[in-house]
C-alpha cells in the first residue's frame, strides 16, 4: 500500500494513476484483519467500546485526510529552496500528500510489526478444533 501511494504521487499519466489506485485497493485488507484482531482480544464486556474506535478512526480520517491532502497539494514550488526538492515539487505537485500518507502507513506498519502481540498461541486447542471440524450443514426444511 505504501509503495502504491508513492507511485500514485509520481504518476504522470491518468492510466498509471488509476492502475496505482487499483493495485492499492487490491492490497488494502487492513480493516478486515484489524476487526478480526479486535474480536480476538475483546470479550462481551468491552467489545462495543473497542469497536467504536474503528468508527472514530474512520471519521477522523475522513475529516482530516482531505484537509491535510489539500494543504500539502498546494505547496508552491517557489517556496522550496533551489535544488532537487523544488524540481520534484514542480514535476510532481501531488507527491507531498501521497508521501505523507505513505509515511503514516509506514509508521503504522512498523508500530504494528514491533508492538502488536500474536493472539494465537501454540497449543490453542479451540482454534485447531474449529479448523479441523467438518463443516456444519444447514437443517433440512
Amino acid at each position: 500500500s505504501t509503495a502504491f501511494l508513492l507511485a500514485f504521487g509520481l504518476a504522470e499519466s491518468y492510466w498509471f494513476a488509476m492502475a496505482c489506485r487499483f493495485l492499492q485497493g487490491l492490497s488494502a485488507g487492513a480493516l478486515t484483519v484489524g476487526k478480526l484482531y479486535l474480536v480476538d482480544i475483546s470479550d462481551a464486556t468491552n467489545e462495543a467500546r473497542i469497536f467504536s474506535y474503528i468508527g472514530v478512526a474512520m471519521g477522523s480520517g475522513a475529516i482530516c485526510g482531505p484537509m491535510l491532502g489539500g494543504l500539502l497539494s498546494n505547496l508552491p514550488p517557489a517556496s522550496a529552496p533551489d535544488g532537487p526538492i523544488r524540481l520534484v515539487l514542480e514535476r510532481y505537485p501531488y507527491l507531498p500528500p501521497c508521501a505523507a500518507a505513505a509515511a503514516m502507513a509506514g509508521v503504522v506498519w512498523l508500530a504494528t510489526a514491533l508492538h502488536l502481540r500474536e493472539t494465537l498461541h501454540q497449543g490453542d486447542a479451540s482454534l485447531s478444533a474449529a479448523l479441523m471440524a467438518p463443516p456444519r450443514t444447514s437443517p433440512r426444511l
